[in-house]
């Protein structure tokens, strides 16, 4: 059954890279940040919200069902159709697009072979290479590889043990980065993206699995009441706007949107309705779409940029991108990304139907649970 709350939480988060990204693009093109967008100058955190969310969810469905190398081999191609098709699919409308244009040259066949094989958030390059967003996508891709191996040859113990220690080095690793990077003067601390995005990745994820693995029923429930949830809603977009201040707060990011996600885990409370709405349940259908259509379309702004310097041109620019960036989405969500997603489940159900079910495998999860 599919959590509505946790859905629209992550159309809200896909909403706000959405205004980080448009922030961070009128920056460069304006020399200024533009004030309408203010709230979004930490925008990127909810990247963090997305790595924590994708943990809680995927540990929830599938830590009982890999009970064997052709389920975790299920497991992977379900994973691939849902991430590979979307990713190439909005990197060759990038590529052609800047190249038609002449704002951006071919890719070097290295590049390439890095966005094909979804490696380019390895520290492989100087650069961003592909949309600005695709490198977090690729990473969660190899952290579930990593989630599966653990579920597939630790018991339920052991493999626990194993979540906190690589939530922990990757909790370090992003942080070390993070200060080498000398963030605590300049702002935006836990940003890593190309570089060491797949520490803060493996941290977000395996605090979120950590979570849902050790989380009894009882104190979800407890969890969930306005109490508790209207707080924790309240401090993560507090963090969010704070941290322009006090840049170390970011390193808070992952426990503080752990709480969040905790605390609308049983679809009940006043926040969790807020989530429910029809709106951020549509952002939440098209989310991965819009994370990835949206990073695309930013590297056309600059063919916006004499209109910018205009009284009203960020305004008018601003929401011709968010309307376009949610009708591109919308149509490459129902084109692309669930059509193929259909397609590689199919596949990933033929894999293994010839293995005689067994208990763990009744129990698969449906399309509705996993994120």
């Amino acid at each position: 059954m599919t959590i509505r709350s946790l859905e629209g939480l992550r159309g809200a988060a896909a909403l706000l890279v959405v205004f980080y990204h448009l922030n961070l693009a009128f920056h460069y093109l304006l020399g200024v940040d533009y004030p309408a967008l203010f709230v979004a100058r930490n925008g990127y955190l909810a990247v963090d919200l997305f790595f924590v969310l994708s943990g809680f969810v995927i540990n929830r469905a599938y830590r009982k069902t890999i009970d064997g190398s052709p389920e975790l081999f299920r497991f992977m191609i379900r994973r691939f159709g849902r991430i590979w098709p979307l990713h190439i699919a909005t990197t060759i409308i990038l590529v052609i697009g800047t190249v038609t244009l002449g704002i951006d040259s071919i890719p070097a066949p290295s590049v390439s072979i890095a966005l094909v094989t979804m490696t380019q958030g390895f520290n492989l390059f100087s650069h961003n290479v592909g949309t600005r967003a695709s490198w977090s996508a690729a990473d969660e891709f190899y952290t579930y590889l990593l989630f599966g191996v653990l579920c597939l040859f630790l018991s339920s113990r052991k493999r626990q043990s194993l979540f906190v220690l690589f939530a922990a080095v990757g909790y370090a690793i992003a942080i070390r980065s993070s200060v080498a990077n000398e963030c605590l003067t300049h702002g935006h601390c836990f940003d890593l993206t190309f570089r060491y995005g797949w520490a803060r990745c493996i941290a977000g994820f395996f605090i979120g699995a950590l979570c849902s693995d050790r989380l009894p029923p009882s104190a979800a429930q407890r969890f969930s009441t306005a109490i508790f949830q209207i707080p924790v809603f309240t401090i993560s977009v507090g963090l969010i706007v704070a941290t322009s201040l006090i840049p170390w707060l970011a390193f808070a990011a992952p426990l503080i949107f752990l709480a969040l996600v905790v605390s609308l885990s049983e679809d009940a409370g006043p926040v969790a309705r807020l989530f429910q709405l029809r709106a951020f349940q549509y952002l939440g259908k098209i989310s991965y779409s819009l994370y990835l259509v949206h990073a695309m379309l930013t590297g056309f702004l600059v063919l916006f940029s004499p209109q910018l310097h205009s009284i009203r041109g960020p305004m008018l620019v601003g929401l011709i991108f968010i309307f376009m960036s949610i009708l591109i989405a919308d149509v490459l969500s129902r084109c692309i990304e669930m059509p193929f997603r259909s397609i590689f489940r199919k596949v990933a159900d033929r894999a293994s139907i010839k293995r005689p079910k067994s208990a763990a495998q009744n129990r698969r999860p449906s399309p509705a649970q996993e994120p």
